[in-house]
């Protein structure tokens, strides 16, 4: 009967360590999608119903500019039961590339970011189609996703490399729409890395009471 006592008692100690350590690291992993933005366009100061302007100043803690086109602005506008009725994801308002050239992204702060991904489409069948998008760090292409745009929604998944600007060269006239960006995440692991971490104490624990275990038996 003491036996039976002990060994109950044995894994009863286990699963508490097993659970601290899931709610550990169900912890960190809601601490990870905190860092986590989605822009909609809906909630810009500007907006309007059937109207669209420049995205001026710090958007949600991004700045929205262009480069090689007629202006160094992107635009937000109405797409929803509007008279530029192109749809949107979610809400009525989406970002537009009104002048051609390429969409750039970066950081109020100029901190780093990521790229996580975006809903797209062409403002138009007769656009000029371009390739995708670019990360750059420090004046340096890092990643490149190619795009191949419709004249209908589509999701592009990113990644979780560090960037300080996001390039959009999608087409001479382009809709984005809950584009999602991270924010700086270096300092904390990655969801796999996490789930090994978890793992291997799993695993330490289980080993360092069947040792415990042994040398008592042997005693």
């Amino acid at each position: 009967m003491p036996k039976l006592v002990c060994k109950l008692s044995y894994y009863r100690e286990v699963l508490m360590k097993y659970m601290q350590l899931a709610f550990l690291a169900f912890f960190i992993s809601v601490s990870l999608n905190t860092h986590s933005i989605v822009l909609s366009f809906d909630d810009y100061h500007a907006t309007a119903q059937d109207s669209n302007g420049k995205i001026e100043g710090a958007y949600g803690g991004f700045n929205f500019s262009a480069i090689g086109g007629h202006t160094d602005d992107l635009y937000w506008i109405d797409t929803v039961d509007s008279a530029n009725n192109y749809g949107a994801i979610s809400g009525d308002f989406t970002m537009l590339n009104n002048f051609g050239g390429s969409g750039v992204i970066t950081a109020a702060d100029d901190s780093e970011f990521t790229f996580t991904g975006m809903y797209t489409r062409m403002w138009d069948s007769y656009n000029i189609n371009y390739d995708g998008i670019r990360g750059y760090l420090d004046g340096v292409e890092i990643f490149y996703i190619g795009v191949d745009l419709s004249t209908t929604w589509q999701y592009v998944a990113g990644n979780s490399i560090q960037i300080d600007e996001l390039r959009l060269d999608l087409a001479s006239y382009f809709l984005v729409d809950d584009l999602e960006l991270n924010g700086d995440i270096s300092s904390v692991p990655e969801p796999a890395s996490l789930a090994l971490l978890v793992l291997g104490l799993l695993g330490l624990q289980f080993k360092n009471k069947t040792s415990i275990k042994k040398s008592k038996l042997q005693l």
